[in-house]
């Protein structure tokens, strides 16, 4: 499963600000998505069966979100929060997460 790249869509965010999406029959998160978005993704094996996905973009929306969250890595890094998220959306987000 190592670099290959599909798209897939955000089912939801999660208490972290992570987009999950189901892949192969496994829940996995994704970086900087929205709910209902569909974004092509490259797995990256991270050993003892975690699995990190990183975002595959334009040019423009990559440079976008490095810019919105501040973070080079943004794109494949889970410990980003909802920064790249307006307010209204980040404020939705934290109340799902906690139902």
């Amino acid at each position: 499963m190592d670099e290959v790249l599909e798209l897939y869509q955000v089912q939801r965010l999660n208490w972290a600000g992570l987009g999950v999406v189901k892949a192969q029959n496994k829940i996995r998160c994704v970086p900087c998505t929205r709910p209902q978005e569909q974004v092509h993704v490259k797995w990256h094996d991270a050993g003892w069966g975690r699995f990190i996905g990183e975002r595959i973009d334009d040019e423009l929306t990559t440079q976008s979100l490095i810019r919105d969250t501040g973070c080079s890595q943004a794109l494949r890094c889970t410990g980003c929060s909802l920064r790249h998220l307006s307010l209204q959306e980040q404020r939705q987000a934290q109340e799902e997460s906690h139902l």
